[in-house]
């Protein structure tokens, strides 16, 4: 895929996103994610531009043709529209959602969060995790449970490390507690740590990925059972408990992939996992 490059207008109506043009497509994303300008030479910023390339590759094909059609032809959003059929309002909010969709993605791999501040303690970064998958933009729905069967398969058949499946599953059950009015960032990071006090680290770090893919499993298929009753009333855990804990084991993974499971939590002395 060719770099992106970013075509010289701004990102909203009046005010543009970034302080200055960006110089190429991982600045763009990486400035509007984190608040970080870098540094980096053209050769330094190559391996960055091949993972901006393949989160590129993972969107929709309308998302995906847009952000082509942007950074790729340089194209305006007024020829995009015209090519489209379509009003320029229309091209740019397809635009915005495919931004936000890439930044959550890049969130989520591990040279981009090694690249910024990696966070010191284990709320830190279920924080930042969950932050980052809540910014991804889907409309409010309901499970897919067939979709969502075939990615948790893919997790199996890989032992839990085809990293793109988890943030997939994770924004699926985000957009039913969208749908039903429950999702709170805010709330799920402190069902994270609350949880995380009680169980200790060994209890996730025995099984590794492979146990996460086993727990996530179980929650959705626990999932499937409870939307094929009438009455919609489990005799113990909740469809909406259900969810947030899907949600949950999607950060867990991705905090064992990035390293960071293992970090502290801030108030509890200074033993590690080991």
């Amino acid at each position: 895929m060719a770099n992106r490059q970013i075509p010289t207008e701004f990102y909203g109506d009046e005010t543009p996103m970034f302080r200055r043009i960006p110089e190429n497509p991982i600045q763009a994303l990486m400035e509007a994610d984190f608040g970080h300008e870098p540094e980096e030479s053209s050769e330094e910023l190559e391996p960055l531009r091949e993972i901006v390339a393949d989160a590129v590759d993972l969107l929709p094909e309308e998302d995906r043709w847009v952000i082509d059609a942007v950074y790729s032809e340089q194209l305006s959003l007024q020829q995009i529209a015209d090519q489209l059929g379509v009003s320029k309002t229309h091209v740019f909010r397809i635009r915005n959602r495919a931004l936000k969709a890439l930044k959550a993605m890049l969130s989520f791999d591990m040279t981009i969060r090694e690249r910024v501040n990696m966070p010191t303690t284990w709320e830190e970064s279920a924080e930042d995790l969950v932050k980052a998958l809540a910014s991804y933009f889907a409309d409010p729905t309901p499970i897919d449970i067939v979709k969502v069967r075939e990615e948790r398969d893919i997790l199996f058949r890989t032992e839990g490390t085809d990293i793109r499946v988890w943030p997939a599953i994770a924004y699926s059950a985000i957009a039913e507690l969208r749908d039903r009015g429950e999702w709170d960032s805010e709330r799920m990071t402190d069902l994270l740590v609350s949880k995380q006090r009680d169980y200790g680290h060994q209890n996730i770090l025995q099984g590794g990925l492979f146990g996460v893919a086993i727990r996530l499993s179980d929650k959705i298929e626990r999932y499937a059972n409870l939307m094929k009753k009438s009455d919609g009333s489990p005799a113990n855990e909740s469809i909406i408990d259900t969810l947030l804990d899907m949600v949950g084991y999607c950060v867990i993974a991705q905090m064992l992939i990035d390293g960071s499971f293992i970090l502290d939590l801030s108030d509890e002395g200074n033993e590690r996992a080991s």
